[in-house]
């Protein structure tokens, strides 16, 4: 029995697009307890003991799913055409060098989140979860 959600572009796009809605919410959410810290230190504390290592923060972590997704999508467009490029690479009014390049600001991204997660929650979150 096939799975519509990885054996279909259609369902891979599906995936992305929810899994790009969350880390949205993530990123919102994450800026926000950041500006509580500075205008309240206790108030960033009780956030942070609240957060800790419960199952929704370790939840979030699965929203890695959007990156390996990335990868399998574009491995497969790659795939399906070939060393075939376009002909006409016509630059169209309105779209950003960012939305024909998000592969490479995907690398970025993840380097980001790679030391960032090295940095905070390995050193943190993990020492919790391990005991």
């Amino acid at each position: 029995m096939s799975c519509f959600l990885t054996n279909s572009s259609l369902g891979k796009k599906l995936v992305m697009s929810l899994t790009g809605c969350f880390l949205v919410l993530f990123i919102l959410f994450h800026m926000s307890m950041n500006i509580v810290a500075i205008i309240s230190p206790e108030a960033y504390n009780m956030i942070c003991a609240l957060l800790g290592a419960n199952w929704y923060a370790l939840a979030g972590t699965l929203v890695l799913i959007h990156f390996a997704y990335a990868l399998w999508l574009t491995y497969n467009n790659y795939q399906a055409r070939g060393k075939q490029r376009y002909e006409v690479t016509v630059t169209e009014p309105g779209v950003d060098w960012a939305s024909k390049n998000m592969l490479v600001l995907g690398w970025i991204i993840l380097a980001g989140l790679a030391l960032h997660l090295f940095n905070f929650w390995a050193k943190m979150q993990l020492v919790e979860i391990m005991g």
